[in-house]
């Protein structure tokens, strides 16, 4: 029962909002369904991509007519891009970054064991130009819709405390003012802190990552963001995607009007 009361709460605040807030601007408000793809696309997943609205690929492994061909269906389709750690996989990337692009804490690299990378200098001209060029060349040049910028959420969990967290803020809105100059929209995966202080004017959407009903029940951390997010979600000023993994989870998500994937 202790948990229930929240989440009833919750989805009520969300049909609240709904009803009463004012509808604003984001192009992705009409989205209703998405999925992320990374690999080859098989034929069964080239026509699961052309029944939702918005797929998230890793482009460089479609051709620009597969891109064409999903988009024909209505589908948007947004490139997959990591802001703030290095793309390992991707010689495209690793062959051009210089030592200065590595984040350094302590004088040494900051590696992420569990993907077995490195955080970026995303306050380094040169590491921009190469997301920039990569953005432009790899997913542009196939006629993609826009940009899914993964990683940032390690903005804050990398240098919050740090005094060169301001100069972190000021390059990653850097970074989202150019790519929104190619004509391109943005959705972010979480990083809701680096939204609220820089994002809000250049990012169409963020994607809540495991959204999760017991989270929510039981993170204060997590209730603030969730209703500062449903705000801007009904307001129309941003559209708020789920990725769920348990059966709660994708009930409560759906319960709230979310676009919601199940992993």
């Amino acid at each position: 029962m202790k948990r229930t009361l929240p989440i009833l709460l919750l989805i009520l605040t969300g049909w609240l909002m709904s009803w009463l807030l004012p509808s604003l601007r984001s192009p992705l408000t009409p989205v209703r369904s998405f999925m992320f793809y990374y690999d080859h696309p098989t034929d069964s997943v080239m026509n699961e991509l052309k029944s939702v609205d918005l797929a998230i690929l890793a482009v460089h492994a479609f051709s620009k007519e597969q891109i064409q061909e999903i988009q024909a269906s209505g589908t948007l389709v947004y490139g997959y891009t990591s802001l703030m750690q290095l793309e390992s996989w991707n010689t495209a990337i690793t062959t051009q970054v210089q030592e200065s692009d590595y984040a350094l804490q302590n004088e040494q690299r900051i590696y992420v064991e569990e993907w077995d990378t490195y955080i970026m200098d995303v306050r380094e001209v040169h590491y921009q130009q190469i997301l920039l060029t990569k953005i432009q060349e790899e997913q542009q040049s196939k006629g993609i819709d826009g940009v899914f910028f993964d990683t940032a959420d390690d903005l804050y969990h990398y240098f919050s405390d740090t005094p060169e967290h301001e100069s972190y803020l000021q390059a990653y809105e850097s970074v989202l003012k150019q790519v929104s100059a190619l004509g391109l929209g943005i959705v972010q995966n979480r990083g809701f802190e680096s939204y609220e202080a820089r994002g809000k004017p250049y990012i169409d959407a963020i994607l809540w990552e495991n959204f999760d009903d017991q989270t929510l029940a039981e993170s204060k951390w997590a209730q603030n963001w969730f209703y500062s997010l449903l705000k801007a979600h009904h307001q129309k000023t941003l559209r708020l995607l789920a990725e769920v993994r348990t059966d709660n989870a994708e009930k409560l998500s759906r319960n709230l009007g979310f676009p919601t994937y199940r992993k």
